[in-house]
């Protein structure tokens, strides 16, 4: 186990971290925001669009991973350990989310950076532009029902060993 002291670091560095990124994250945001007011149509592009999604992804995973780190802090008893189960599933499918998003927009650019227009690569770059707020629903939902079986697992009562202070994981005996 860690002793305080490196608690204290790690909370520290983190939270550090996590300011950063969500002060990043709200400028791509504004900036989004700005393209969308400055458009005729008043609609995103797809990049922008996937941009928001992984900027609005990346600022609840911080808020929700700094929550989760402090949760021992707040609930030293476990009375509340399905709140830490919880917040893990939701940390796991903010993860799938993010990796899925960055995923689907480099493969946009990868589509737009073809020399040549191939009549395939033409064909994927109308597809996604057609269907990109479908595509990024289907991450989202997928991102959240593939996590959410963990919860049968990642209770207090699965703990393998006795005496630690995590609540809501499954630690080894090793």
């Amino acid at each position: 186990m860690l002793s305080s002291l490196d608690k204290l670091v790690a909370w520290v560095l983190t939270g550090f971290l996590a300011i950063l990124t969500i002060f990043f994250n709200m400028y791509l945001l504004l900036i989004n925001q700005r393209n969308y007011r400055k458009s005729t149509k008043h609609r995103l592009n797809p990049a922008d669009f996937i941009i928001t999604a992984i900027s609005l992804a990346s600022m609840s995973l911080q808020v929700l991973t700094y929550l989760w780190q402090t949760l021992d802090v707040i609930d030293t008893v476990c009375s509340i350990s399905i709140a830490g189960a919880i917040l893990l599933v939701l940390i796991f499918s903010l993860k799938f989310i993010i990796f899925w998003s960055m995923a689907f927009l480099t493969f946009y650019y990868g589509t737009k950076l073809v020399v040549e227009p191939v009549h395939c690569y033409t064909r994927i770059q109308e597809a996604i532009v057609k269907h990109v707020h479908t595509a990024l629903a289907v991450i989202v939902v997928s991102g959240f029902a593939n996590c959410v079986p963990l919860l049968s697992v990642l209770t207090y009562y699965n703990g393998t060993t006795s005496g630690l202070s995590d609540c809501g994981s499954i630690m080894p005996t090793t």
